[in-house]
């Protein structure tokens, strides 16, 4: 329960607990009268009309209080969706996400999602919120990694070795690194010609990956 919640319900308890005190006093005045032949006194009507008037004054106080308090809780909690990590990485790829899992920490939330589009349907990659500000994710090097490990030409990765490291989030960072010794315009043939076989892969995976900072000598 947060701050705001507990501060609604203690009010909304002081305010019960004031209506019964009233209520209860009330009934001592009428039982008062009552026992003297049921004559009521004059200070007795102002008791019972100035108890009236306090209790609707009361009431509309807190339907006011209750009003103010539930925008505030209404504007926090909006607040905190607008920092929805998953939500600004969808919108980064345009792409409907699937959340699989959610996990909190000191100042960082890391969610395990999966693209709802077909056709990267089997990219599960993860997100991480870091603070309220920086949205992390390792789409491009999980993507990249799939189509490495799926490719049918594996003749085009025999220059190449492939760099796999997690960094302090858990992401994924993902190269193919040129390593043979060659004539430069060899060395650059054979990396235009992985960047040309992913490209025919996937025709927008530019707006994904940058492949001139993942595949390079």
């Amino acid at each position: 329960m947060t701050e705001e919640e507990k501060e609604l319900n203690e009010r909304m308890k002081q305010f019960q607990y004031e209506q019964e005190e009233r209520k209860k006093k009330m009934e001592t005045l009428e039982n008062d009268v009552k026992k003297k032949g049921n004559k009521k006194s004059f200070i007795f009507k102002m008791n019972r009309t100035i108890g009236r008037i306090v209790i609707i004054w009361a009431s509309a106080g807190f339907i006011v209080v209750f009003g103010l308090l539930f925008f505030a809780l209404s504007n926090f909690m909006g607040g905190l969706n607008s920092f929805d990590a998953v939500q600004h990485i969808e919108e980064r790829y345009n792409m409907n996400l699937k959340t699989i899992s959610r996990e909190a920490g000191d100042k960082i939330i890391t969610y395990r999602v999966k693209p709802l589009k077909w056709k990267y349907r089997k990219i599960e990659f993860i997100v991480v919120r870091v603070g309220r500000i920086q949205n992390l994710d390792d789409f491009d090097d999980r993507y990249l990694k799939y189509i490495v490990e799926n490719m049918k030409q594996k003749e085009l990765l025999k220059g190449f070795e492939i760099k796999e490291n997690y960094n302090e989030y858990t992401l994924l960072e993902y190269e193919l690194i040129y390593n043979l010794q060659g004539d430069e315009e060899g060395a650059n043939k054979e990396i235009e010609d992985l960047k040309n076989y992913l490209l025919k892969y996937d025709k927008n995976i530019e707006k994904i990956i940058n492949l001139d900072e993942k595949i390079k000598r």
